[in-house]
């Protein structure tokens, strides 16, 4: 299963060197994807995955390119805007290719961090793309671990996303009741030992 973390409202995240470097990648991969424009020479080393990318996009017939493509929907799984008064769910995609004539799409997520095995973002992210995009039948999606060299792959067909989101739904009414409640029980995770702000909880620092 997926990692649980402290949910915490109160504390707003810094931008640490970590965190500005990695937004800086994000959109210098952005612009060498949808304008060709070259990689700053600090990034030059990621070049192959963003050459890797547009050839498999341009494997599909008349794919259309999206980057740092930002979507939210409702509860009822309808298309909002993204800070709508109704937002149920945001998701940002870093690079997508979608064929509507092929009915399949390619999404790519750039990671600057440590490889996990678990997908639940990269699937979500192909939900929200069977939403917006009724053609499609197919998404294959992938982590890019930049910094290791690596990717994680997993495929979702349109038939799939109700079980999805069956399965995922017990975790969002966790987060709700919680948020509903004042109620944040501390969870140890990966981000504990130096990125976590919140000094109160006993699980920082560990």
């Amino acid at each position: 299963g997926h990692q649980a973390y402290w949910v915490c409202p109160m504390v707003r995240e810094n931008e640490s060197e970590e965190l500005k470097l990695g937004n800086e990648l994000h959109k210098a991969m952005a612009q060498r994807v949808s304008k060709g424009i070259p990689l700053p020479t600090a990034f030059r080393v990621y070049e192959e995955y963003a050459q890797a990318f547009l050839e498999r996009a341009n494997r599909l017939p008349n794919p259309v390119i999206l980057v740092e493509q930002k979507w939210a929907i409702n509860r009822d799984y309808q298309l909002v805007g993204y800070f709508a008064k109704d937002v149920w769910f945001r998701q940002t995609l870093d690079a997508v290719a979608i064929s509507k004539e092929a009915g399949i799409g390619l999404q790519w997520d750039w990671k600057t961090g440590k490889p996990k095995n678990d997908p639940l973002q990269l699937l979500l992210g192909a939900a929200m793309l069977f939403t917006q995009y009724p053609e499609l039948d197919g998404m294959l999606n992938e982590f890019v671990w930049l910094q290791h060299g690596s990717r994680t792959t997993a495929r979702l067909m349109r038939a799939d996303v109700p079980q999805l989101w069956a399965a995922v739904l017990p975790e969002v009414q966790k987060m709700e009741h919680a948020y509903n409640n004042v109620m944040y029980p501390a969870q140890p995770n990966a981000l504990c030992g130096n990125w976590c702000q919140v000094e109160s909880c006993p699980h920082h620092g560990l």
